[in-house]
């Protein structure tokens, strides 16, 4: 019986060793986040926008903490929405218009939406970060004039998750 035990463990060494070759570990500074048109998250489906027929109501005049609702010169700003969700967790929207003229939009999620953050880049572009995840987010540039979307970008942060090989140093 042993030298069938011997065999077979000799026989199953190739197997292990094949199996022990891993992938050499990136360096930190490899790690990137990946930037491409959206395509986990496609924008049809997830965000939509959508005329107001009459302007929300303003935000307070005092922007607490992060969420800078007013534009630098006030001539625009957003209220964040969030209802009640049919059948699910609540939906989130930002509902944004111009003190200035008649743009007044309303920017909906889908559900599977975790957070949105927003904030002015100028009087007229509004930059939005929707994550759908811990991994995973749309970066939009969204114009309050046309309603429209500038830039859209979906922006994968999972290199980032993977183990790296600190730089030695010199």
């Amino acid at each position: 019986m042993r030298p069938f035990l011997s065999v077979l463990s000799l026989a199953a060494l190739p197997a292990v060793s094949c199996f022990a070759q891993a992938e050499p570990i990136q360096s930190c500074d490899e790690a990137v986040v990946v930037y491409a048109a959206p395509q986990l998250i496609p924008l049809k489906g997830h965000v939509t926008v959508k005329r107001l027929a009459v302007r929300p109501a303003a935000p307070p005049q005092d922007d607490e903490g992060e969420d800078k609702r007013w534009a630098p010169q006030r001539t625009a700003a957003f209220t964040r929405v969030t209802r009640p969700g049919v059948n699910g967790p609540d939906t989130v929207a930002l509902e944004i218009f111009s003190t200035k003229t008649s743009a007044r939009w309303r920017m909906d999620f889908d559900r599977e939406l975790d957070s949105a953050e927003a904030q002015w880049i100028n009087e007229e572009l509004l930059f939005v970060r929707a994550w759908w995840g811990r991994i995973v987010s749309t970066e939009l540039i969204f114009e309050v004039g046309s309603g429209r979307f500038l830039y859209a970008k979906e922006a994968n942060y999972g290199l980032l998750t993977q183990p790296c090989a600190k730089r030695q140093p010199k």
